[in-house]
């Protein structure tokens, strides 16, 4: 991404002059100006509310294995839906229409749309790595995207270790979790855990610490000053506050006790304090 002085709208892709196809790009105009104005062709996903599409594409219902197709000039936008799944929207300026044979998973010749088949071809494995990273990755928001990036490639790093493992093991393969616990217990084996050690007092120490349990013994039998009792107080008009005598719901009063200046209703200023052994 090249960054223009500006907002970020001002935020585009470099693609001029670039003859071969490109894959992918997030649409954020209509891709009419790529082959006018940049020599370059382009393939991807659109929203299906993106501004410039064609009318009909909202109300067209297609069923399963079904797709529509639009064309101007050399852009080309279709609808299709595999499965039972949303239908999904692609747009092309370098894809044909119409539909070409292709191997499914379960090894099966399907027809696909061509523009499918072409973008699956290209972007098929970098669907997959998303799909796959974005299961354990510990993306976390932070204010500096620089450890944003670290962690993101340090995932990267973990899944392509984990594709050669299957590839190469020769016993039981681990889970993915278990795999990257194990890289964890590998990488934080090395660091020993700090024990901490305690020094062991010295007699003058303990004599200090005999004096001022000591005193604190002695000072314990000062008398206290006489504390005020409980006393109910009505408040202000239009003043209310919680009764917290525990209520399965919230209960508002007037009335507070003037001591421990909680609010209480009347009924259960004497059962509150009970209670708690005031």
């Amino acid at each position: 991404m090249i960054g223009f002085k500006g907002a970020t709208p001002s935020l585009r892709q470099y693609l001029p002059n670039k003859h071969h196809a490109r894959f992918g790009i997030k649409v954020c105009t209509l891709q009419r100006p790529l082959p006018d104005q940049c020599a370059t062709t382009a393939t991807g996903t659109v929203r299906r509310n993106r501004v410039g599409l064609p009318d009909a594409l909202q109300g067209t219902q297609v069923l399963r294995n079904e797709v529509a197709e639009w064309r101007q000039g050399s852009l080309l936008c279709v609808k299709y839906k595999d499965g039972n799944k949303t239908p999904v929207h692609l747009i092309s300026t370098a894809c044909s229409g119409g539909f070409s044979q292709t191997t499914n998973r379960q090894g099966e010749r399907v027809s696909r749309p061509n523009i499918v088949v072409e973008y699956n071809k290209i972007m098929g494995g970098v669907d997959l790595k998303d799909t796959k990273l974005y299961a354990y990755l510990p993306d976390r928001r932070t204010v500096k995207w620089t450890t944003k990036v670290a962690f993101y490639l340090l995932g990267t790093a973990l899944l392509n270790s984990y594709i050669i493992y299957k590839k190469h093991a020769t016993g039981r393969i681990l889970t993915r979790m278990n795999f990257t616990m194990s890289v964890i217990d590998e990488l934080v084996k090395k660091y020993e855990p700090h024990k901490v050690r305690y020094r062991r007092r010295t007699r003058e120490e303990i004599e200090e610490r005999q004096q001022q349990t000591f005193v604190t013994q002695i000072n314990t039998n000062i008398p206290v000053p006489h504390t005020p009792p409980h006393k109910m107080v009505k408040l202000p008009k239009k003043k209310l506050r919680n009764c917290v005598a525990g209520h399965n719901h919230r209960v508002r009063s007037n009335y507070i006790c003037a001591r421990c200046n909680v609010g209480l209703c009347v009924t259960c200023f004497h059962g509150y304090h009970d209670t708690h052994h005031h």
